[in-house]
C-alpha cells in the first residue's frame, strides 16, 4: 500500500485556466465531462490493499515445449550410413545453434578413428569425408605444390639455411615464405639428398673431394649442389662407412660354432644366432658412439642427426633399424640377461640422445625469447631518450 501522507496537491485542468485542488475528491479514477465550461478533470491515485489469504505467487506464462508449425523431421534412418571414404554416422543431433544449418551428426572416421560433428547434409553430399585427417593430408599436398612452383634452387637454399643453423622463423622471414612452406621445401630437398646417398652419388662426391687438388667445394660444384649439401653428403658417407666397418657381421667361424651348438630344435638354434648377432651389433654401436671424439659430427656419447632422429613421431636414420630390432628382442622374455643388458644399453643411449637434444632446443628457444625481449626493451629506452 501507499504510505500515509497529507492530501496530495493535484493539478486541475480547466477549460479556461489552471489551478490546484484543495482536497482529494472521492470520484471515479478518471472522469471528463465536456458539457459545460465549469467541467474539470479529476484524477485520483488508486489505493493498494493486501488481503490475507490471497495467493501472491507469480504465475509463469505458458510456453509450449515445441515450436509451432510442422513437426520435426525424423533422420534416424541415416544412422549407420557410411560415406565413400569411411565416415560413418553414429548419432543424429538436433541442437544446432542455427536451424538453417540442419541437424548435426556424430560421425566416426575409419581412417584416423576420430569422432567429429559435421552437418548431416555435408556427410550425405560428400563434403565432409573424414574426421580431419584428410584436411592435414590435403594441406601437406598443397604445400608440396607451392614448393614445386617456387623458383629453381629456392628449396636448396632453404635447406642450406636450416643446415647452417638458421632458425625456422628467420628462414621464413628471409625467403618471405610461410612456416609450412619452409618445412615442405626442407623435406623435399632432404629427400633428394637421401636418394643421392642411396644411389651412390654421395660416394662419388666423397672420392672426388678426397682426390689430390680437390676439395668439398669443388666436388659439390662439379655435381651441381651447394657447399652445405656437399659437406652433408661427404660427412654422411664418411660416417656411414665407418659404422659399417665397425659394426661387422659375425664371422663364418662363429656362425658354424653357433649352428653346431646343441639345441633341441633347429629353429631355436637359428633364433639364438640372430639374438647373438643383434647383441654384438648393439654392443659395437654403443662402444663406437661412446668413444667417438669427432665433435664436428656430434657430441660425445650421442648419436648424430643422420644416425637417429625423431621425425613425425617415428625414429629414422642409419641406426633406427637397429634400435627397432633391439626393442623387439627385449619383448622376448627368454633372452639371456647378458644380451638383454646389451640391448637396453643401446635403447638408453638413444633415449638420452633425444632427451638432450630436446633440452638444448628448449634452452635455445628460451634464450632467443630473452634476447628478443632485451632488444625490445633497449629499443624502447632508446626511443624514450630520443623523445626527451
Amino acid at each position: 500500500p501507499l504510505p500515509a501522507a497529507n492530501p496530495p496537491i493535484l493539478l486541475k485542468a480547466r477549460l479556461t485556466g489552471k489551478g490546484y485542488l484543495a482536497h482529494r475528491v472521492l470520484v471515479p479514477p478518471t472522469s471528463l465531462d465536456g458539457t459545460g465550461a465549469a467541467s474539470e478533470l479529476v484524477q485520483r491515485f488508486l489505493k493498494c490493499e493486501r488481503r490475507e489469504g490471497w495467493n501472491t505467487h507469480r504465475v509463469e506464462p505458458y510456453r509450449p515445449k515445441s515450436r509451432r508449425g510442422r513437426p520435426r523431421q525424423d533422420y534416424s534412418h541415416f544412422v549407420g550410413h557410411q560415406g565413400p571414404l569411411g565416415l560413418k554416422i553414429l548419432e543424429i543431433l538436433h541442437d544446432a545453434a542455427d536451424h538453417r544449418e540442419g541437424p548435426h551428426v556424430i560421425a566416426l572416421c575409419s581412417i584416423c578413428d576420430e569422432r567429429s560433428r559435421p552437418r548431416l547434409r555435408d556427410v550425405l553430399s560428400g563434403h565432409s569425408r573424414s574426421g580431419g585427417c584428410l584436411k592435414k593430408k590435403c594441406y601437406l599436398a598443397y604445400c608440396d605444390r607451392v614448393v614445386g612452383r617456387l623458383a629453381e634452387g629456392v628449396a636448396a637454399e632453404v635447406w642450406a639455411s636450416r643446415y647452417s643453423g638458421m632458425a625456422r622463423k628467420a628462414t621464413a622471414e628471409r625467403f618471405k615464405l610461410a612456416y609450412p612452406i619452409v618445412d615442405a621445401a626442407q623435406r623435399k630437398y632432404q629427400a633428394k639428398l637421401d636418394s643421392m646417398i642411396s644411389d651412390g652419388t654421395a660416394e662419388k662426391i666423397y672420392e672426388q673431394a678426397a682426390s689430390p687438388f680437390w676439395s668439398i667445394d669443388g666436388a659439390a660444384s662439379k655435381f651441381g649442389i651447394s657447399v652445405q649439401a656437399g659437406s652433408y653428403l661427404v660427412f654422411s658417407f664418411k660416417y656411414r662407412t665407418r659404422v659399417l666397418r665397425t659394426v661387422a657381421p659375425v664371422s663364418e667361424k662363429d656362425d658354424a660354432a653357433q649352428v653346431s651348438a646343441p639345441a633341441a630344435k633347429a629353429g631355436e638354434s637359428e633364433q639364438a644366432a640372430e639374438i647373438r648377432k643383434g647383441a654384438l651389433v648393439a654392443h659395437l654401436v654403443v662402444e663406437h658412439v661412446t668413444n667417438r671424439k669427432d665433435w664436428h659430427l656430434s657430441r660425445s656419447g650421442e648419436f648424430t642427426v643422420g644416425e637417429l632422429r625423431m621425425t613425425k613421431g617415428s625414429l629414422v636414420g642409419t641406426v633406427a633399424e637397429i634400435h627397432r630390432q633391439c626393442v623387439e628382442m627385449l619383448e622376448d622374455q627368454n633372452i639371456d640377461p647378458l644380451y638383454r643388458g646389451t640391448f637396453q644399453e643401446l635403447i638408453d643411449l638413444a633415449n638420452d640422445t633425444l632427451d638432450n637434444r630436446r633440452e638444448r632446443w628448449k634452452r635455445g628457444r628460451d634464450r632467443a625469447v630473452h634476447e628478443k625481449a632485451v632488444n625490445a626493451e633497449f629499443e624502447r629506452q632508446k626511443m624514450l631518450l630520443e623523445i626527451t
